[in-house]
């Protein structure tokens, strides 16, 4: 049986004009329901799709929005993934500009109304997953791998897990990006690096260190033609000193 809400949705007239948003994964009725008042909140959507399954995980429960994107800017990111991609694709996805805002679902539903229970708007996406049982990781590590969670784990044994920081790592600068969308960065502190926790499904990113400038071969010539002419000219002068 399909829930009033997309009965009405998809059936009534004015439909094209209809503000909507869309509720995935695991929630008893999944799918596209009208928003009632400018007032909805994410825990309106969730009770008007019948709550969470059992196997649902709100913990990575995200929300996703589309974000209004200055015309001029657009077209100069466009631009500079035509020109860096041949692939027509490209321009085709970035057209509809999108990003994940992390949530706290949890609280949310224990809060009603609350502040951590956000208004929804026309397009959002409400996202609840399964419950996640891998961490990701990948950048500067040895061995970019996705292994099982465990709760005992923390940010360093993940990352012996996948052969350790490379040469080029950028340890104080290593990330978590967690499954709701939300990001914790490492804390530099004086004598050691406070790194993020790790939860299900999260994704560890070290950066790398930019690349040394090498110096070209005609370059090393150069330098070693100076330094011989140098050599040569203080031989010289010592030759005379020593002769005058």
């Amino acid at each position: 049986v399909e829930p009033f809400d997309q009965v009405f949705v998809r059936r009534s007239p004015g439909y094209e004009n209809a503000q909507v948003m869309t509720v995935t994964g695991e929630v008893i009725y999944p799918g596209s329901y009208s928003l009632s008042t400018k007032g909805d909140r994410i825990s309106d959507l969730i009770m008007r799709a019948g709550g969470l399954t059992y196997d649902a995980y709100p913990e990575g429960a995200r929300l996703i929005r589309k974000v209004q994107v200055n015309e001029q800017e657009r077209r100069k990111a466009l631009e500079s993934l035509m020109k860096e991609s041949e692939d027509p694709l490209v321009f085709e996805v970035a057209q509809e500009t999108e990003q994940a805002i992390g949530i706290d679902l949890e609280k949310i539903l224990e809060d009603r109304g609350g502040k951590h229970d956000i208004f929804v708007e026309n397009g959002d996406r409400l996202v609840i997953p399964k419950e996640m049982q891998t961490v990701r990781m990948t950048g500067a590590v040895l061995y970019p791998i996705t292994v099982r969670y465990d709760k005992r784990y923390g940010f360093g044994k993940y990352i012996d897990m996948s052969g350790g920081f490379a040469s080029d790592a950028k340890k104080s600068k290593a990330y978590v990006i967690y499954a709701n969308g939300s990001i914790d960065r490492t804390k530099n502190r004086i004598l050691f690096n406070d790194y993020p926790k790790i939860e299900p499904g999260a994704e560890i990113i070290v950066p790398s260190k930019p690349p040394k400038d090498k110096i070209s071969t005609q370059e090393a010539i150069g330098v070693s033609s100076a330094l011989t002419s140098m050599a040569l000219i203080i031989v010289t002068i010592i030759n005379t000193l020593a002769g005058g």
